[in-house]
């Protein structure tokens, strides 16, 4: 899927002409086939201005972010994802790290961590105030003490440069705390060239609503589905804010919590959201580039 920011008229009419013969030929040949949820072609931009790939770690979360030669990762999956992560980032050429943010204490987020930590050098640590007294969590901090890595607590509002990458912390609050650790989830706004990629982490429906009552703005063009596509988040009135044109969900294949929900998935679907996964899709990368947005995914749809 390619979204472009700006098209003429006659570009339009053209994209239109276009649409119509590839429908009118699949019908002929007795396909099935539509527009919707196809691979990309292979051969993409060489220069970008930001490259965001959902890594297929099954049943957790794991995103690298690229540009201008720089790379952020948020959350490396559950413990024995580690090694997964740290081999994907190699083959993308990561040999060193400007951030790593961990969005909460559960072990599919941070699990990974210490063994990226602990593999390439780190510029800056993000956490949240939120804690946990697990021993995964613990090897992380073991990990960054290691490195002499401090871990910062990023507030509402603070800003980073990823290359061309404009990345803005929308969640949570320096006095939230919540008995959920999901809400505490960190929430990230990325933004390059005119297009916006929302990263919610775990949260659900109390801290999206609280992001609503903030006044922050959430309009995106892609959306990384809170909580694997659970039906304790995305709201309707989170969504209609939203309202982005692509929803990833980072999913395990025939996981035990039947992630993404049917009702998700069917809010997602009113929006006019086209959903790609990590159980059907493999690792989906989001391309921006010359005035387009691109969805590339791994593997076809099974």
């Amino acid at each position: 899927m390619t979204i472009r920011k700006k098209a003429s008229p006659f570009r339009i009419v053209m994209l239109a002409a276009v649409v119509a013969l590839s429908l009118a030929l699949l019908y002929l040949a007795g396909g099935n086939q539509i527009l919707y949820n196809l691979i990309a072609p292979s051969s993409q931009p060489q220069s970008y201005d930001l490259k965001v790939s959902m890594l297929d770690v099954g049943q957790g979360d794991s995103i690298l972010l690229s540009s201008g030669g720089q790379y952020m990762l948020i959350d490396a999956g559950e413990n024995d994802q580690g090694d997964t992560v740290v081999s994907d980032l190699k083959s993308y050429g990561v040999d060193k790290l400007s951030a790593v943010v961990g969005t909460h204490p559960h072990s599919d987020h941070i699990g990974g961590l210490d063994t990226v930590i602990k593999t390439f050098p780190v510029d800056a640590l993000y956490m949240p105030r939120k804690t946990a007294n697990t021993q995964t969590y613990e090897e992380v901090l073991d990990a960054a003490a290691a490195r002499s890595l401090k871990i910062t607590v990023p507030l509402p509002g603070d800003k980073l440069m990823l290359g061309k990458a404009e990345i803005t912390f929308l969640w949570p609050p320096g006095d939230f705390d919540s008995t959920d650790e999901n809400d505490c989830s960190i929430v990230i706004m990325v933004e390059a060239d005119g297009f916006k990629i929302l990263l919610c982490g775990d949260i659900e429906k109390d801290a999206e609503n609280g992001i609503l009552c903030m006044g922050e703005a959430v309009g995106c063009d892609v959306l990384k589905v809170a909580h694997h596509g659970s039906d304790t988040s995305s709201t309707k009135d989170f969504l209609k804010q939203a309202m982005p044109k692509v929803a990833l969900i980072s999913v395990g294949l025939h996981n035990d919590y039947n992630h993404p929900d049917k009702s998700v998935l069917k809010r997602l679907s009113n929006i006019g959201a086209e959903v790609h996964r990590t159980d059907l899709n493999g690792t989906i990368t989001v391309s921006i580039a010359d005035g387009k947005l691109t969805v590339q995914d791994s593997k076809k749809n099974k």
